[in-house]
């Protein structure tokens, strides 16, 4: 019997389909490539050559025993290929980039997190699908494979495999954290995967930055409180601007907040150019209740007062209650203070989870209207922290396009607003609190084809609605800086300047000069540059996992955005007033705007990293 090649069909044909897919979907990224790149893919492709290869050999060794021993075996390889490609090229349909080590760092480390968003998208219809499909190829592949069983080969040619598998293997291990997102996807996730489990349980290491930690704050000055105002800050997860009535939105999402806002015409002041600090919660609301930029360096996060420390420095009574889970990166760890008197969260409440990892906001109301009645009319400074906007969009009957059920969970957010200010109404204190509306960061919905958030800083991800009322009754302790805020409503502002507004709000009179120094926003109430920097990032110290690495500058009428797409960066300046849309990209006409926001961007180490590495790997296109 002649001796052969052991190279069977089924192999060539996988690797011819595997490549050619992946070229075509991820042909925009390719195009960008620099040569270790294209060298890296190689190296992939012929590990993962190499692989089925040898995973054929052992098929045919094992059904030469019995035709049924390797089925199981089989089955169980093409389901985890089956899904890792599911993920992976989900993944991209929905963040417009691959997931890179990273990526899989996160869904390791966060399984709670994927496991909501898993339970939250899948029906029965697509694991019924998943099993017949690794059904499908396994039996393909099975019967392939039986071809060869009565045949003889050399077996030079499964030493050779076995030798580019682990040469190849070993070099996309020591490279998938430098050389980003380049394998074919099945290869270099099963390496991200490998590496990461080494760290964790071999070295016992976790990713620098990955998360928040105990923070040892300045403390604030005892002092009397000026102003008889309470202050009721409501935060919300993931509520753009453009799908509010209030900022322009066609279709009336917020009939009782709208209302609201036309009754209190001369008492509320809407800011239309409000912007996020970032697109992940993690560092936008952190910097939202510190005051402190994204920009900035963690010291700086973990040793400002949260804005419950000004007002409990005035003898506040102070409440933070969240529809979110805390056992997240440290929220927990990193929000407790003494100077909370009540503080409520999925955890603490042991509420159920039923959307996303948090819980029912109408459970969360009903502890904000218990601690309204625990307060009893003292003076009180709260932060109401939403949740049903979250993907994948919360309401009582779900129902149509993404869009669709996103501003379905607008509506349901209108009417935990309405129960909001019932309650204010009812204890006798809406005429006495200032009422903050925000949110941490927007959504997207394919406007740049690009959905959900964390990718990038267009309008439709760092676009936030922001107002604030001020009851007539509280306004005249402010005189002329009403004014000023009303002039300031239609400038540029973004959620690092709650706090130092806040701050103005309450009068807080002893404020350390090292707390002030720090901030990067200003307070509402006061004059400030029209063309200041508005910084947002999602990459800093705290949040190092290096998925995204986008940057966004806002000054006057102009956006700046640095956006990472495969391992190169994409350079738009955008004129924000003309062009909303953001399509016109002014990069080379405007030098001199460039070269200023970049210079500024090299003030801050965390930002002027992700500027180098853009740099080094221009978008070609």
């Amino acid at each position: 019997m002649k001796y052969k090649l052991f190279i069977p069909h089924i192999v060539l044909f996988l690797l011819a389909i595997q490549f050619l897919g992946d070229t075509i979907i991820r042909s925009d990224d390719i195009s960008n490539w620099q040569l270790d790149d294209f060298l890296t893919y190689f190296i992939s492709l012929v590990t993962a050559f190499s692989f089925w290869l040898l995973f054929a050999w052992l098929t045919v060794s094992l059904q030469r025993i019995h035709w049924l021993m390797a089925f199981p075996g089989v089955f169980i390889v093409f389901l985890i290929e089956t899904v890792i490609l599911i993920l992976c090229y989900g993944y991209f349909d929905y963040f417009n980039a691959m997931p890179n080590f990273y990526s899989w760092e996160y869904i390791l480390e966060e399984p709670t997190d994927v496991y909501a968003i898993l339970t939250s998208t899948l029906k029965i219809t697509h694991f019924l699908v998943l099993t017949i499909s690794t059904a499908l190829l396994s039996g393909i592949w099975y019967w392939q494979i039986g071809r060869y069983r009565d045949k003889k080969f050399l077996s030079y040619s499964v030493f050779a495999a076995l030798f580019f598998f682990l040469i190849g293997s070993a070099y996309i291990f020591i490279n998938v954290r430098q050389i980003d997102q380049s394998s074919v996807p099945d290869v270099n996730s099963v390496a991200a995967i490998s590496s990461i489990a080494m760290d964790q349980y071999w070295h016992n290491t976790t990713t620098t930055g990955s998360g928040l930690k105990k923070a040892n704050r300045i403390e604030i000055p005892q002092s009397k409180a000026e102003v008889p105002a309470n202050v009721l800050i409501i935060v919300n997860e993931s509520l753009r601007r453009k799908n509010l009535h209030a900022f322009g939105y066609p279709v009336d999402t917020t009939p009782i907040m709208s209302n609201f806002l036309k009754t209190h015409e001369n008492e509320v002041f809407i800011f239309q150019n409000a912007y996020a600090n970032a697109t992940t919660t993690m560092l936008s609301l952190t910097s939202m209740l510190t005051g402190v930029s994204t920009v900035q360096t963690s010291d700086i996060l973990h040793q400002s007062p949260l804005v419950f420390d000004y007002a409990k420095s005035l003898n506040y009574q102070t409440f933070f209650v969240s529809a979110q889970s805390f056992a997240w990166r440290n929220f927990d760890v990193f929000f407790e203070t003494p100077s909370l008197d009540i503080f409520w969260n999925k955890e603490i409440g042991f509420a159920p989870r039923v959307h996303d990892i948090g819980t029912d906001d109408r459970l969360m109301i009903r502890e904000f209207k218990k601690s309204m009645q625990r307060i009893d009319k003292k003076p009180f400074l709260g932060v109401v922290h939403t949740n049903c906007n979250h993907y994948p969009y919360f309401s009582q009957q779900p129902s149509g396009s993404l869009l669709d059920r996103y501003n379905q969970s607008i509506q349901f957010l209108d009417n935990q607003f309405d129960e909001i200010i019932k309650q204010l109404l009812e204890s006798e204190l809406l005429d006495k609190t200032i009422i903050i509306f925000t949110s941490d960061h927007g959504e997207a919905f394919g406007e740049h084809n690009y959905f959900g958030h964390l990718r990038t800083f267009y309008e439709e991800e760092s676009g936030i609605p922001f107002w604030i009322y001020i009851p007539q009754a509280l306004q005249k302790y402010y005189g002329e800086k009403i004014e000023t805020l009303r002039t300031n409503t239609k400038l540029n502002i973004s959620n690092v300047d709650l706090v130092p507004t806040v701050i103005d709000l309450l009068k807080v009179p002893k404020i350390p000069e090292v707390i002030r120094n720090n901030f990067l926003g200003n307070s509402l109430l006061n004059p400030f540059d029209p063309n200041r920097y508005i910084f947002m990032l999602n990459n800093n110290e705290v949040s190092n996992y290096k998925i995204f690495l986008s940057l966004g500058v806002i000054s006057g009428d102009y956006k700046y955005m640095l956006i990472k797409k495969g391992s190169a960066f994409r350079e738009v300046t955008f004129n924000i007033r003309l062009d909303q849309d953001e399509i016109n990209n002014l990069t080379n006409v405007h030098h001199k705007l460039v070269d200023d926001i970049q210079a500024e961007i090299r003030k801050y180490d965390s930002a002027r990293k992700i500027l180098e590495l853009a740099q080094q790997n221009p978008y070609n296109k």
